[in-house]
């Protein structure tokens, strides 16, 4: 198997499918599901839409390693919450962002399993 471009190329289908999926269940929670009563389902989206924005300041912060390091747990914690409310909302909207978040992560270990393999590659 050829780790080298298995890894990136899942990075960007996953990272792309998460961000479908994302963008499907706001809009069906706009759309149909607000009126319902599901309190945890706006947080979810609102943590699911956090993590995109700790990531686009992950992108700007290269000099500083220990608050990467800061940042990457809260992506991680905020789609560990996504995970958690999303299936607890029991909706349609909440399974999608499910799907979305799990997508997402899946995206991000492709992303660290990459630049672990391109570390162990060349001995740094």
């Amino acid at each position: 198997m050829d780790w080298e471009l298995l890894l990136p190329t899942g990075f960007v289908l996953l990272g792309s499918v998460g961000l479908l999926c994302g963008g499907l269940a706001a809009y069906h929670y706009l759309r149909w599901e607000r009126s319902n009563d599901t309190p945890r389902l706006p947080v979810a989206i609102g943590a699911f839409a956090l993590q995109y924005g700790i990531v686009f300041v992950l992108a700007g912060l290269s000099s500083y390693s220990l608050l990467r390091t800061i940042l990457m747990f809260f992506t991680t914690m905020a789609l560990v919450i996504a995970i958690r409310l999303g299936l607890q909302a029991h909706s349609s909207a909440g399974t999608r962002i499910t799907l979305a978040a799990l997508f997402t992560l899946s995206a991000y270990i492709c992303k660290m399993g990459s630049d672990y393999y391109q570390f162990a590659k060349h001995g740094w």
